[in-house]
């Protein structure tokens, strides 16, 4: 994308659109419902990227203006910026735009529509540049964003069937009532929104329905049909893994590389109190104390004295001093700017001293699963298709006689070296016709 080009909205748009993941809804303002595939990103100008949020993405390389304005200001967004409210925050005139399902916007009103979405558009490249985001932009979050749009296309393939409920919490039955033919497509799929813009960290997560909350017990059923698998890679001890970068700590660096359990280590300040149990305590203390967490509440929930986890933290200290140093580090940063900067460039505006290193850990987390998931996407054949993307999990569907290669092209995607996190990374990666199956639950 160059700044200098005059020619990206010489002639206003055709038509203005709503992309819809299968079910092809018409909303508010558009005057055709298409699907991803269909948009001619030189033609269209989409009022909406999917149901839950409008997004104009007027040019080619397709960008949408939801998520430049998201980059600058993250933690102002609850849901997916709208048009008005981006024409609100640059002070630009936006005309009511509100047209029920098939009627046609005037030419007049079309024009002042497509008029103010290159200012916008204009303006947010502008403050993107300016504040050092574009790279972030261009190379991630924006091939992102149309990966996500592919995901919804694709759907999540699911199988029918009697779901028993009465062992989780009243409000998951509630949630989860009707799953999956509540949700699912005329094509058997179950079509979510995928975002990431849903959090300030980045991470990617779905609506309608919230895939990432769905609850273990219901994995089964988000199954492929016959000739087809699952490939289902899981990142281990990333955000440990991602703290261990971030502070260039060369003795937990060096313990990931040898394969060392650093859990084990964390935990083993415990002593005997906690015999049995140290990778449990470690666990439990290696992210929790780093962030900030209470002694208290950490005591209170290994079931182990105050004294022993103080003790147990002190030792943690000493073997990993150049992370709690880095902690400092980033803690008087933020008190000093206000504001952090994770490794790929990412804003992000913590409040507390706890958010301040939980941002850093998960936002790198977050930016090195889309790293591997456009690798993964520019490797796969045409038969494979990234699915889903649950914290630090990855879904791929694939055909059955391409299986064997699609685990190793994940495995080896998901653990390719990012200059962003010079350490070690590994995936636990499995195969099966359900997610539970291929996860390791059966």
């Amino acid at each position: 994308m160059k700044t200098k080009d005059k020619t990206r909205f010489s002639n206003p748009p055709c038509r203005l659109v709503v992309v819809s993941a299968g079910a092809g809804i018409l909303m508010e303002g558009a005057t055709t419902a298409l699907n991803w595939a269909e948009v001619d990103p030189d033609e269209d100008l989409l009022l909406a990227c999917h149901p839950h949020g409008k997004a104009f993405i007027p040019c080619r390389p397709a960008d949408d203006l939801s998520v430049m304005g998201w980059l600058l200001a993250p933690w102002h967004a609850e849901a997916p910026l709208t048009l008005p409210e981006l024409a609100k925050w640059h002070g630009i005139d936006l005309p009511e735009h509100h047209a029920a399902p098939g009627d046609a916007i005037t030419e007049r009103v079309m024009h002042a529509i497509t008029s103010a979405a290159k200012r916008i558009h204009a303006t947010l490249e502008r403050e993107i540049r300016a504040t050092g985001l574009f790279d972030l932009y261009r190379d991630l979050e924006r091939p992102v964003t149309h990966l996500l749009r592919e995901m919804e296309a694709t759907g999540v393939p699911v199988t029918r069937g009697e779901v028993d409920l009465s062992a989780t919490a009243p409000e998951t039955q509630r949630q989860w009532r009707g799953w999956p033919a509540r949700w699912t497509g005329v094509d058997g799929r179950v079509h979510p929104a995928w975002f990431n813009t849903a959090a300030v960290t980045g991470r990617v997560s779905s609506r309608n329905p919230p895939i990432q909350a769905l609850p273990k017990v219901l994995r089964h059923s988000i199954a492929v049909p016959n000739g087809r698998f699952l490939v289902v890679a899981d990142y281990s001890t990333a955000d440990f893994r991602a703290a261990a970068a971030l502070a260039s700590d060369r003795t937990l660096i060096k313990h990931f590389a040898s394969g060392v359990d650093a859990y084990e280590s964390v935990g083993a300040g415990a002593g005997r109190a906690a015999q049995g149990r140290h990778r449990e305590v470690g666990k439990a203390l290696a992210l929790a104390a780093l962030y900030g967490a209470r002694v208290a509440t950490l005591a209170d929930n290994l079931k182990l004295p105050i004294s022993i986890v103080e003790q147990a933290i002190e030792h943690y200290r000493r073997v990993y001093p150049r992370l709690w140093k880095w902690r400092e580090e980033v803690i008087a940063e933020w008190r000093t700017n206000g504001g952090l900067r994770n490794p790929w460039g990412r804003l992000l505006g913590p409040e507390t001293e706890q958010q301040a290193i939980n941002y850093m850990c998960q936002s790198a987390t977050a930016d090195l699963m889309k790293t591997a998931m456009l690798r993964i996407r520019a490797t796969l054949g045409s038969t494979a298709k990234i699915i889903g993307q649950v914290h630090d999990e990855l879904l791929v569907e694939c055909a059955g006689a391409d299986v064997a290669t699609v685990a190793e092209i994940v495995e080896t995607e998901m653990t390719r070296p990012v200059a962003q996190l010079p350490v070690e990374l590994a995936v636990k990666v499995g195969v099966g016709r359900s997610w539970a199956e291929a996860a390791g639950g059966g």
